[in-house]
């Protein structure tokens, strides 16, 4: 498992206008293995962070319980779904992102389940 040298978890994404983590998101696109990984995030909201990412030349998709307005890029491709029962095959992902969702999930356990089934 990849880590940022000196950044714990629970630090790395604060919100989006933090400059810490506007940091975090660098150094994170920049430990994705090559370019044929591929990168999930459960919770996606608006895609910004994953379009953010994307710029690590990567293939990332991104999962919400709710369809919103999310960002337009056709690089991105977005599935409604719940983060308990996630559409997905197993290890499909090379990495697996959730920021300030789990709190939000009554079942969480079941969403860490769903989280690592996915990922390699």
């Amino acid at each position: 498992m990849r880590t940022l040298d000196g950044v714990g978890a629970s630090q790395v994404f604060t919100g989006l206008g933090d400059p810490f983590q506007n940091r975090a998101i660098e150094e994170l696109a920049l430990s994705i293995p090559s370019a044929d990984a591929r990168v999930l995030e459960v919770g996606c909201a608006t895609g910004r962070m994953l379009s953010r990412l994307k710029k690590a030349d990567c293939e990332v998709v991104g999962v919400d319980l709710h369809d919103g307005n999310r960002i337009q890029d056709p690089n991105i491709r977005y599935i409604q779904a719940d983060a308990k029962d996630l559409p997905l095959h197993e290890d499909m992902f090379d990495l697996t992102l959730a920021c300030h969702v789990l709190e939000h999930v009554p079942d969480y356990g079941q969403a860490l389940t769903e989280l690592v089934r996915v990922t390699k």
